[in-house]
């Protein structure tokens, strides 16, 4: 009975892969390579049911359950051969019964494929669940007939550089759960989209509109409490009020384990800083002490651009801190930096803390200490005091001119790595440090 029924399936798994392997060589031109991952897949069909056959097999069901289940594994690894054969169908071809073929396809990857436009097919795969365009720098915008995709649960668009922003119905995407959007040049999200994802677990990356036109505000994050690991938050300094930053509830996020909050007084390619106002320095401030997270989920916090001179005073639990181009920090030596703080990267001009760390010495935990782009001559002050740091790094500090014997009270000190710095301090003697066995010049 039971070796009658694996037969059944072999019989009808066969036929179906068969016919769809007559079919898709007759659409396509060149595809050894994937009918070569076809053949590997149904090879292993076959090895499982002949396996299968050749032990005893009992009435029970239970064997029968053991082999199908290795069998259904199987059959989703040729399920996703097949996708991808049908991705490149897609690209390449130029009718519309091409969608029509495609309609129950439900991952779709065209990363990497230079593509200008997407394809006008993709709106009519209404079961696609799975979307990956990366690493497509020609793409400048996808069609609003994407809002079409209405079980969509991930869409990847990162490294797509010139992709400007995102359909006007983005929100209409109610079952989207991941939306990545790294390294493109969104400047804004459609005005409502983004807060009618309330399914959202990864976003990462929201961008704060200015205002001149109907983009995002951050509260629109209010809305999106089931958030997990990392969120970015680009150009707060739109943000109108401590009012408008509170609406971003970012209390209620209690899976958010590392939260970038990027000020956007910095431009890149002007290279010029902009120190603000009296009135916007404070305004900022606020912003900032208003955009408390989940306290006790919160592991990893990293501030840029940012014109204030106050640090929040919700990090307690903070392990890893990244300040970069903060020139306006005036942290006071009673300030209480994070207790548990492991892991410490500056970068720029950080204010007080480019010339005395006096405020940390009384960290004990602090193990990793990573100084980028550091704008003085000399080790900033306090340093000498770190005596449970391991790990020391010096990137591109083109200024600094310190020497080895600075850092002989540093006794726990594992590893010491300056790159891209002076030719003075590459020409001094490290050897003489010899209680750091890890020396990079």
């Amino acid at each position: 009975m039971a070796e009658a029924i694996v037969s059944a399936v072999m019989d009808q798994l066969t036929s179906v892969f068969l016919k769809e392997l007559e079919q898709e060589v007759r659409l396509v031109v060149g595809v050894r390579k994937e009918k070569e991952k076809l053949d590997d897949q149904l090879n292993l069909i076959k090895a499982v049911l002949e396996d299968a056959e050749k032990k005893e097999i009992h009435d029970d069901g239970l064997s029968v359950k053991v082999w199908l289940g290795q069998l259904k594994d199987v059959m989703y690894d040729a399920e996703d051969v097949l996708d991808e054969w049908n991705t490149r169908i897609l690209i390449s071809a130029n009718g519309p019964h091409v969608a029509n073929r495609l309609t129950c396809l439900r991952t779709l990857n065209l990363s990497s494929h230079y593509l200008e436009v997407l394809p006008s097919e993709v709106s009519r795969l209404l079961h696609l669940r799975y979307l990956d365009l990366s690493d497509n720098p020609r793409l400048k915008e996808l069609p609003e007939t994407v809002r079409s995709l209405v079980n969509l649960q991930t869409l990847k668009l990162n490294y797509c550089s010139r992709l400007c922003k995102l359909p006007e119905g983005i929100g209409e995407l109610s079952n989207l759960r991941h939306l990545e959007v790294e390294n493109t040049d969104i400047k804004y999200y459609p005005r409502g989209g983004i807060e009618r994802l309330s399914q959202l677990r990864t976003l990462s990356k929201f961008v704060v509109s200015d205002g001149s036109r109907k983009g995002s505000v951050i509260g629109e994050l209010g809305n999106l409490n089931s958030l997990k690991g990392s969120l970015v938050i680009e150009e707060l300094r739109h943000v109108k009020s401590v009012k408008e930053a509170k609406q971003a509830e970012l209390e209620k996020k209690k899976n958010i384990s590392r939260l970038v909050l990027n000020f956007g007084y910095k431009e890149y390619e002007q290279d010029v800083f902009h120190v603000g106002s009296e009135e916007e320095i404070r305004r900022m401030e606020g912003v900032l002490e208003n955009l408390e997270p989940h306290k006790e989920s919160l592991e990893r916090l990293e501030i840029f651009f940012y014109v204030g001179s106050t640090l929040p005073t919700w990090m307690p639990n903070i392990t890893y801190l990244v300040l970069s181009y903060c020139p306006n920090l005036k942290v006071e030596p009673h300030y209480l930096f994070p207790p548990r703080l492991e892991s410490l990267e500056l970068w720029y001009d950080v204010g007080v803390l480019s010339k005395s760390l006096m405020s940390l010495t009384h960290n004990n935990n602090l193990r990793t200490l990573q100084i980028w782009c550091y704008p003085h001559s000399s080790l900033p002050q306090g340093l000498s005091q770190f005596t449970s740091l391991k790990e020391l790094s010096f990137q591109v500090c083109l200024s600094l001119d310190f020497k080895p014997e600075e850092l002989k009270p540093l006794t726990m000190l594992r590893k010491l790595d300056i790159r891209g710095c002076s030719d003075r301090t590459r020409e001094e003697d490290w050897s003489i440090l010899t209680h750091i066995p890890n020396i990079e010049i």
